[in-house]
């Protein structure tokens, strides 16, 4: 039975009163739900003349307004949602009333039969993940998936996805992939971080999916990912949209992909697990529009770790630096390739910057950091590791700059040279030009 064109769960929506601080304002009255979409809610109510409402959605404020009406849009399918309203006045605030209403049930899921489990939004993780009754969690598939398995996902929005430890994980990994040509995208509403997030799981690749959007001080952030907590390792990211990544884990492989914007959050490779990760590769992504809102940004932060590569990049748009190669004392970064990256800052309006790629100095070793065939067309390569305690060998070759490379030493390494200028410390200069 259907009212209206809602579905019956929704016309027949629970009312509920909170009490406030004040009931000097007469609170709103008649609060109802208008109409529902499987990805949207309005409500409406009546209320005293001369008020401002502040609206709430599961009891987080989400705005104030004068209208006598809300719509949120981005929910999630066959989900309630507890939607108040307060009215307010200079000198008081009225009680808060509450509807809990549903969106529409989920539309039924589009798959192109290629996948050997299946995920949908209106799907349960009581059903066997099969075509016919597909799960609703990218995990649960996981777990029931064998080695080489893939997983199609239905477009549509899903809450934030974590995968955990599995018993029996082993090459070649279970993969789960976007249905070819729709949108699936993962992030609780209001999500910074963790939309995507590996915490134990291993032998795993994510393709095509993107991340939710929040705001963050005003400006427009992407939900990040994180690999790597739980010792999780083997994990590859393909063609992800998202807003940072967090690495922790042992081999990780990012295959193309769009990253940021994100506020106040960047992709950051650092201790996690209790060791430094090893075996990471950047190939052939877009790191964007890491900006600055109350912290310190770059677009990349490699703070420890082994074995890493970054490669066919494009970095732009980034706050203070590109990439920032930095440990702290004691730390040990070793085996770091930047190679045939393209750094710009285009704009519009973009962030001023210190340097492009700043390596060292807080006392930390770095060995074998090589810089080789990248295009730094703003700013430039500052090298200072050696003058601030620490101590290592950085190899610069074939990179074309715009504003030079610095060297801690004041040393010139736009010449083919190899300086010593203190025990413990070695530049290696060969083939960098200005474009």
């Amino acid at each position: 039975m259907r009212v209206r064109g809602i579905a019956l769960g929704v016309a027949l929506a629970t009312l509920v009163l909170v009490p406030g601080a004040s009931a000097a304002v007469r609170a709103p009255t008649h609060v109802h739900v208008v109409s529902a979409t499987p990805g949207s809610i309005s409500y409406a109510w009546s209320g005293p003349r001369g008020a401002r409402f502040v609206t709430f959605r599961d009891g987080v404020r989400t705005g104030s307004t004068t209208a006598r009406s809300r719509t949120y849009g981005g929910l999630f399918c066959s989900t309630s949602y507890r939607l108040g309203v307060e009215a307010r006045t200079r000198h008081a605030t009225s009680r808060r009333r509450v509807v809990v209403g549903s969106t529409a049930t989920c539309p039924p899921p589009v798959f192109g039969g290629s996948g050997d489990l299946f995920v949908a939004p209106g799907g349960s993780n009581a059903s066997p993940c099969t075509q016919a009754a597909p799960c609703r969690s990218f995990d649960r598939a996981y777990r029931l998936a064998d080695p080489g398995d893939v997983v199609e996902v239905a477009g549509g929005r899903y809450r934030s996805q974590i995968f955990g430890p599995k018993a029996g994980a082993a090459a070649p990994d279970v993969r789960i992939v976007a249905s070819a040509g729709q949108r699936v995208v993962v992030g609780d509403l209001g999500a910074r971080v963790g939309c995507l997030g590996f915490e134990g799981a291993t032998y795993v690749s994510v393709e095509g999916v993107e991340t939710s959007y929040a705001k963050v001080g005003g400006q427009l952030h992407q939900c990040g990912v994180s690999v790597g907590r739980e010792h999780s390792h083997h994990v590859t990211l393909k063609d992800i949209d998202a807003g940072m990544i967090w690495f922790g884990a042992d081999d990780v492989t990012v295959l193309g992909g769009d990253f940021g914007p994100g506020i106040d959050e960047n992709t950051k490779i650092e201790w996690g697990s209790g060791h430094a990760p090893r075996n990471i590769l950047i190939d052939g992504a877009v790191i964007h529009d890491a900006r600055m809102y109350r912290q310190h940004q770059e677009c990349l932060a490699l703070w420890g770790g082994l074995d890493i590569t970054i490669r066919n990049t494009h970095f732009y748009n980034c706050a203070v630096f590109h990439v920032w190669i930095n440990g702290e004392a004691g730390d040990v970064i070793e085996n770091v390739t930047l190679e045939n990256n393209l750094f710009t800052q285009p704009g519009p309006n973009p962030p001023p910057i210190s340097s492009t790629i700043k390596v060292g100095d807080h006392g930390e070793t770095l060995k074998n950091i090589v810089i080789r065939g990248n295009r730094v067309l703003v700013d430039d390569i500052y090298v200072p590791i050696g003058y601030g305690g620490g101590k290592g060998d950085v190899h610069l070759f074939d990179n074309e700059v715009t504003h030079g490379i610095s060297l801690g030493s004041g040393q010139n390494c736009m010449r083919d040279a190899m300086y010593t200028p203190k025990p413990g410390v070695l530049y290696e200069c060969s083939g960098n030009h200005f474009g």
